[in-house]
């Protein structure tokens, strides 16, 4: 195992990409992978053996054996590993990271509300489209000019 320890994911691109980013920028030595249909490595069974503190993905078992869930705190736990390469060099930096988090978490949110996802039915991503359009046009530019100020 790894300094930081192993990632764990589906094979798509939502929370767990942005996981692996982070422990890349990190520094340190990490691995990790997506779960695969059949065998040790399926979510059926990583599920099944309760080794995931809320039942989801993702998953960060670390060296000393822990796992955690929830995205955030699997962050939180990279940058604390990583010190101020990813927490910052002062209290103001952290305090500054923290608060762009939380934004970004809000941000996913509301798209993840529009409701395009691969395993929504056709009519909920027609009607997600729709939402779509209103999400980029109106609520991301009031968040983005919100980030940028």
């Amino acid at each position: 195992m790894s300094d930081l320890g192993e990632l764990i994911y589906f094979p798509v691109m939502a929370k767990g990409l942005q996981l692996a980013c982070i422990a890349e920028m990190s520094g340190l030595p990490w691995s990790g992978f997506t779960t695969e249909e059949e065998g040790p490595k399926s979510w059926g069974e990583i599920k099944a053996s309760g080794i995931a503190p809320f039942g989801q993905m993702p998953l960060l078992k670390t060296p000393s054996g822990q796992v955690l869930g929830q995205s955030v705190a699997i962050a939180n736990y990279i940058a604390k590993m990583a010190g101020p390469a990813l927490e910052g060099e002062s209290n103001n930096d952290y305090a500054l990271s923290q608060m762009l988090m939380a934004e970004a978490e809000d941000i996913y949110s509301l798209l993840g509300g529009c409701g395009l996802q691969t395993w929504q039915t056709p009519e909920a991503r027609t009607a997600g489209a729709e939402k779509a359009k209103t999400f980029f046009a109106e609520q991301l530019p009031a968040h983005l000019k919100n980030i940028e100020a």
